[in-house]
């Protein structure tokens, strides 16, 4: 597994100047970037890809949304491997808490991420000066923290997997859903 997948935190950075098309950069914790993604917001194919730098010479995954009208899901591709690695599903519950489901390559439940100050999510998504707080749970124990914040100027999330021990955890599949959770919470929706 390359580097990029071993860091312990991750920052996505949204541009949200653009309705044409999302872009996306991650670094990590000292700034160097990692990923370049980008979007399509319209016509039929609003697959994102996932880039090794801003050039787009080198892609290394590609987030694909299943054309079905009453359910979210995104099919996740390694580039390099010519597979596909996993799958997410993005719903909401009874309390208009997001959280979506992760999946391996053979559609076995790995994860969730989700929500964590249910009480408060609603006004929090109506007044964008409160960060969202999302946990990310795999088989059962929080694996990481991810983290909105505050600047009214760019949208920031932050990945944090240092707190707990996570050997053994492929971040393609969580690094593929924090990056549909930021695209999805700038939007303030899960289309």
């Amino acid at each position: 597994m390359e580097h990029i997948y071993r860091q312990d935190i991750y920052v996505i950075e949204q541009n949200q100047f653009d309705n044409k098309e999302s872009e996306i950069w991650i670094y990590n914790e000292k700034n160097k970037l990692l990923f370049y993604c980008i979007r399509n917001n319209y016509g039929p194919n609003n697959d994102i890809r996932v880039y090794r730098d801003e050039r787009r010479h080198e892609e290394l995954l590609n987030i694909t949304k299943r054309h079905k009208s009453d359910q979210f899901i995104y099919d996740v591709y390694d580039i390099k491997e010519k597979k596909r690695i996993g799958a997410l599903q993005a719903a909401k519950d009874m309390a208009s808490s997001f959280y979506y489901h992760m999946f391996d390559e053979n559609n076995k439940k790995i994860g969730t991420i989700k929500e964590n100050n249910i009480g408060i999510n609603t006004i929090k998504k109506h007044l964008s000066i409160f960060p969202q707080r999302y946990d990310m749970r795999i088989s059962d124990r929080k694996v990481a923290t991810l983290k909105q914040s505050c600047n009214p100027l760019s949208d920031r999330l932050s990945i944090d997997f240092s707190a707990k021990p996570h050997t053994g955890i492929d971040k393609r599949i969580p690094i593929a859903t924090s990056i549909v959770v930021s695209i999805n919470d700038g939007k303030k929706n899960i289309a």
